[in-house]
């Protein structure tokens, strides 16, 4: 039985791309090192901020990392709903979950202030429970970020189903012992998640309700 899901953010339900592509090349810019292409960072994505940085710094300037992490954040809060939006179909399915009463939570990698930022004006009305990162929060994979919300929504992790987008998301549920469905449609795409063995891969996010309705019909 699904009783509740756990969505990651980037990549899954909002297209954070672009704008974390042009921040991260600007605080490149400002310290002289190559631009990376919209590729390059949409593989760098996945483990927070600090990890993209360390990706897209070179070799002999990875000394720079705390620095330029400084620089970025409140470039980044500037700038994070300049392009952002939820991907086609999301707050339709958000929508028909709400209605069928499913419980639902997001969680991320992003920092904690940046999550709620950008999801209460988006999902508000869809759920509450809305986790980021923090200096006292583990980040996924480690499991701890969703055994909280799991707490929160009142839900064994039985009773619950992750959907995400990466190699992230996928290790998250399986350290969590939890189900999990990828989406073809994030930063990875459908090869990367069909070699992780997902328990479940969609295409397009009203698909995700085919998948909840057949689990509870078990």
């Amino acid at each position: 039985m699904i009783q509740a899901v756990i969505f990651d953010l980037d990549g899954t339900l909002l297209n954070t791309l672009q704008d974390l592509y042009l921040c991260t090349n600007q605080v490149l810019k400002n310290y002289h090192c190559p631009e990376k292409s919209m590729d390059e960072v949409r593989s760098y994505l996945g483990n927070g901020i600090k990890a993209l940085l360390e990706k897209a710094l070179p070799e002999q300037q990875k000394h720079l990392l705390d620095v330029v992490y400084d620089q970025f954040l409140p470039l980044y809060e500037k700038h994070k709903a300049d392009h952002t939006k939820p991907y086609p179909h999301i707050l339709s399915l958000l929508n028909t979950l709400k209605q069928k009463k499913m419980k639902m939570a997001i969680v991320s990698n992003k920092i904690d202030s940046a999550v709620k930022e950008l999801c209460i004006p988006l999902f508000g009305e869809y759920l509450s429970v809305m986790l980021g990162e923090t200096p006292t929060r583990l980040k996924k994979p480690n499991p701890d970020m969703v055994y909280e919300a799991l707490k929160q929504l009142q839900v064994d992790k039985d009773q619950a189903l992750f959907v995400g987008d990466s190699e992230t998301d996928v290790l998250t549920a399986k350290n969590a012992n939890m189900r999990v469905c990828g989406v073809s449609w994030g930063f990875r795409g459908k090869d990367v998640l069909k070699q992780l063995n997902v328990d479940f891969l969609i295409d397009e996010p009203m698909e995700l309700l085919n998948i909840i309705e057949k689990e509870n019909q078990k």
